[in-house]
């Protein structure tokens, strides 16, 4: 009998171990999770001000006359907002000032929305 409890004192020490490590290893998991949902956002946001400067450059060029530089821009825009209604949507950010916000580390004021 008392050598089953020593076995069973033994197996809890362990038991405590491995969900110590565990919950060790969750927290750097969440961690990570928590780093590559912040580049997520940051790279999506940087796609989001490409196709708006895209536009803008093809709206400039048609107000000199001359084509439009970009033909996808639409295209991508359109592709783009479709992201904002699926269930990532928390990972997108909704709106122009949010990218702004990404990109410059929340130290330079925010542009408005678009």
């Amino acid at each position: 009998m008392r050598a089953l409890n020593q076995q069973l004192r033994a197996s809890e020490q362990q038991l405590k171990a491995a969900n110590q490590q565990l919950g060790a290893k969750e927290q750097a998991l969440k961690s990570k999770m928590t780093d590559l949902e912040h580049f997520n956002r940051l790279m999506v946001g940087r796609e989001l001000r490409m196709v708006e400067l895209k536009e803008e450059v093809n709206t400039l060029l048609e107000k000199l006359g001359q084509p439009g530089k970009y033909e996808a821009t639409e295209k991508m825009k359109t592709r783009d907002e479709g992201r904002r209604t699926r269930d990532d949507s928390s990972l997108v950010p909704a709106k122009r000032s949010s990218i702004v916000h990404c990109f410059s580390g929340g130290t330079e004021p925010a542009l408005t929305s678009s």
